[in-house]
């Protein structure tokens, strides 16, 4: 099985995914989208999975600094470039398990699930 978590180094979910997989023997593969910048192609694949009222996360920094115009004029062709440009606007961690986009967030009860 081939596990990989999106997300930045220093975000507190992140690391709490990260932990989890580890403390569960779970191997993985972290991708720092600042590091490691992701294609709109990519965007796109995974807005085809959700939509992008789901993979934003709307109380982040990122997005309280968007003018209001960006936000209300928000769709999936916007969301791809906004992220694009702004990576820190996804919801974090992004899980995907066999090249399969399955969960976003982080929390104990879901992964332990996901992982069951």
């Amino acid at each position: 099985m081939s596990t990989q978590i999106f997300g930045i180094s220093n975000c507190d979910k992140v690391k709490a995914a990260r932990l989890w997989l580890e403390k569960n023997n779970i191997s993985f593969e972290f991708i720092d989208i600042r590091k490691n910048p992701i294609t709109p192609e990519q965007w796109k694949s995974w807005l085809a999975h959700w939509d992008c009222n789901n993979l934003l996360n709307k109380r982040s920094t990122s997005w309280r600094n968007l003018s209001d115009e960006q936000k209300t004029s928000l769709d999936n062709n916007n969301a791809v470039l906004l992220l694009t440009q702004q990576p820190t606007l996804m919801k974090r961690p992004l899980l995907m398990v066999n090249d399969k986009p399955v969960h976003l967030g982080f929390k104990d009860s879901e992964y332990a699930q996901l992982f069951n």
